[in-house]
């Protein structure tokens, strides 16, 4: 309280030094200032945040006379393309704007069908459902956080009557990415089997996906393997870069090396077929292998085997006597010449 007290009677007894001229200009900059507050307070003092970003000219327009017919406060930025609004008020504006369709990102989905048209030809709908499947592709791929803009074309050629006059259908993306944010190689797979999976028939390696600079982020139909062979070029030369640099930078010392490798790669595949053929020489086209086995008390002298000329005549091998437990094996082969023979075999135990 003594501090207090001090502080003020000190600035009594400078105030009553002050003339009046001094006196007015202090009150007149204590005014302004209170004021300057007061704005500032009022007009910036609110925290913005950005309703919406990335937004096409036209639809910024939209979405600005929306925010100026409702009331709400708004600033632009990035060119335009960015507005933000109080933090309070966020909710509140995209509710407003949904329900005014807006932004309108330029394509349409299945809500094309809400109202039914009569009298519309068979040509007409289809193409209606494809600007609905391509606009529908379009706001899930835009869904992806590097993407700012997405365009989607399909290409349905009309069922053949043969089958061999069958035309597969193919498609092609353009994405439009966000600075700094490019696409990884699983998105860019992930984008055509999303694809290929909304249109029947689609094969993932019939999409392409392309940037709007002109990138081909990946190839379909032929070119994906020529694709593919120039990415593992790529990667060697820099594989080689980096274990070239790492083995000199032993002598000069880091960032002392600069390394340039360019590999030129042979990727041709050449299929040979051979046919030989050899008049001299019998090759077996099917050979046919019967093994018998005789068990215990096999007779020595009695006669056996399958009645017929083949065991009657000379040089035939008696089969199994009677009372024995004959098992056979039977295999065959086929490789040139056609030909049949019998290997019997006798086992016998006393």
């Amino acid at each position: 309280m003594g501090a207090l007290t001090n502080t003020l009677t000190q600035i009594r007894e400078l105030w009553g030094r002050l003339g009046a001229r001094a006196r007015a200009a202090l009150v007149s900059v204590a005014v302004l200032g209170v004021v300057a507050a007061g704005v500032v307070a009022l007009i910036g003092g609110a925290p913005k945040r950005v309703l919406f970003s990335g937004l096409d000219p036209k639809d910024a327009a939209a979405v600005v006379a929306a925010l100026e017919a409702a009331k709400i406060p708004y600033e632009l930025g990035a060119g335009g393309t960015m507005v933000e609004v109080p933090g309070a008020d966020v909710d509140r504006a995209r509710l407003m704007l949904a329900e005014q369709n807006l932004p309108a990102t330029g394509n349409v989905g299945f809500e094309l069908f809400a109202e039914q048209s009569f009298g519309l030809t068979e040509f007409a709908q289809k193409v209606n459902y494809r600007r609905a499947l391509q606009g529908e592709l379009e706001r899930t791929i835009g869904a992806l956080d590097p993407i700012a803009g997405v365009r989607v074309h399909i290409t349905q050629p009309d069922r053949a009557v043969f089958e061999d006059e069958k035309q597969a259908p193919t498609a092609s993306v353009t994405v439009d990415l966000r600075p700094g944010r490019p696409l990884g190689e699983r998105q860019v797979g992930a984008i055509r089997h999303l694809v290929a999976a909304a249109v029947e028939g689609l094969d993932p390696g019939d999409v392409t996906v392309v940037t709007t600079d002109g990138t081909l982020l990946s190839r379909g139909g032929a070119d994906e393997g020529a694709a593919a062979a120039l990415d593992h070029e790529v990667d060697l030369e820099r594989d080689l870069e980096r274990r070239i640099a790492r083995l000199l930078e032993r002598t000069v010392g880091i960032d002392g090396v600069e390394v340039t490798v360019a590999a030129e790669m042979d990727f041709s595949q050449t299929d040979t077929t051979e046919e030989s053929y050899d008049p001299e020489q019998t090759a077996i086209r099917s050979e046919a292998l019967q093994e018998s086995f005789e068990g215990a008390g096999a007779g020595s002298g009695a006669a056996s085997g399958v009645a017929g000329a083949a065991s009657n005549g000379p040089g035939a091998t008696p089969g199994p006597a009677a009372g024995a437990a004959p098992s056979a094996r039977a295999t065959s082969r086929s490789t040139g010449r056609s030909s049949t023979r019998s290997a019997p075999r006798r086992r016998s135990s006393a």
